[in-house]
């Protein structure tokens, strides 16, 4: 168990007090105000019987509080993105309130041990694809990437042909220091094929405004 407020107490928190200038615990004491954009997470395989507690409920509930827009967990696999994407759309347009923007989530893995520590994060990898990331001549970065690859089309080609109105955006990680190089070059190749599918959807100068690519982790070392 965590202390402290949850992810939506928090939301609240920032947004109608701290945002505000508002000093949370007592109203009456004016500060600098803040300038939060919050985001949250998502975790496409969270999914409950309960309507009320499964993950398109809770997307919406964290937007209310407050939460800009959602950073899935790292994909290796579609059809749970798939899923949500349909049943978050569905949520949204039947209580009348705009999708918030998903950045789906890659990072690759360049060793065995890359591939447990994903599984220990809690990283969906079907078995199939962990043989596949574990076999073969490629090497287990250059696999990787190519599953990457195949996840990302496999999704933005679904959301294409089903119509689906939920804003998306990339978000390239890597889990240690040594896959930095193997990151960059996900990011070069998966933000090539999501712009590919994204551009040709809005005008040519609102790409970059209405799309975002989002490095995560640290500068790289230039000495």
């Amino acid at each position: 168990r965590y202390p402290g407020p949850s992810v939506t107490e928090a939301a609240r928190l920032i947004v109608e007090r701290l945002n505000r200038g508002e000093w949370p615990y007592n109203g009456r004491v004016r500060v600098e105000p803040t300038r939060f954009h919050l985001g949250g997470i998502t975790i496409p395989g969270r999914r409950r019987p309960d309507a009320t507690a499964d993950e398109p409920r809770r997307l919406v509930d964290k937007a209310r509080s407050g939460i800009a827009f959602f950073t899935s967990q790292i994909l290796y696999e579609p059809e749970a993105m798939k899923r949500l994407l349909v049943d978050y759309e569905a949520l949204c347009h039947r209580l009348d309130v705009p999708p918030r923007r998903i950045f789906l989530s890659f990072a690759p893995a360049s060793s065995p041990g890359d591939v447990q520590f994903l599984k220990w994060l809690g990283v969906e990898i079907p078995p199939e694809v962990e043989k596949e990331l574990l076999t073969g001549w490629l090497g287990v970065a250059m696999r990787s990437l190519r599953i990457a690859e195949r996840v990302l089309a496999e999704i933005l080609d679904f959301v294409t042909a089903r119509r689906l109105s939920v804003p998306l955006g990339l978000n390239i990680e890597h889990i240690t220091s040594r896959n930095f190089e193997i990151s960059a070059e996900m990011m070069a190749r998966l933000g090539a094929l999501y712009l590919q599918q994204v551009a040709p959807r809005y005008e040519t100068s609102e790409v970059w405004a209405e799309t975002a690519v989002q490095w995560s982790g640290p500068e790289p070392d230039e000495t």
